[in-house]
């Protein structure tokens, strides 16, 4: 009974891990190609890109502590 607990927690954390790294792919991908960084101006929308990498890195980091653990 904890082999099969354990595992369907090792596998949420692992898609939960694997989803955000995709999506802060997906999301770094559109602010850096569609948005108009002219509109902003090129350091906030830089920084913009940083914040949002930022919070997804740790959220990765929190899930692979979890993980560990």
């Amino acid at each position: 009974m904890l082999d099969k607990t354990s595992y369907v927690i090792d596998r949420v954390l692992h898609w939960s891990a694997s989803s955000l790294i995709l999506g802060m792919l997906l999301i770094m991908g559109t602010q850096i190609h569609n948005i108009d960084y002219r509109i902003k101006g090129t350091i906030e929308h830089k920084q913009d890109a940083i914040e949002v990498h930022f919070i997804m890195a740790v959220l990765v980091f929190v899930l692979l502590l979890a993980r560990a653990i």
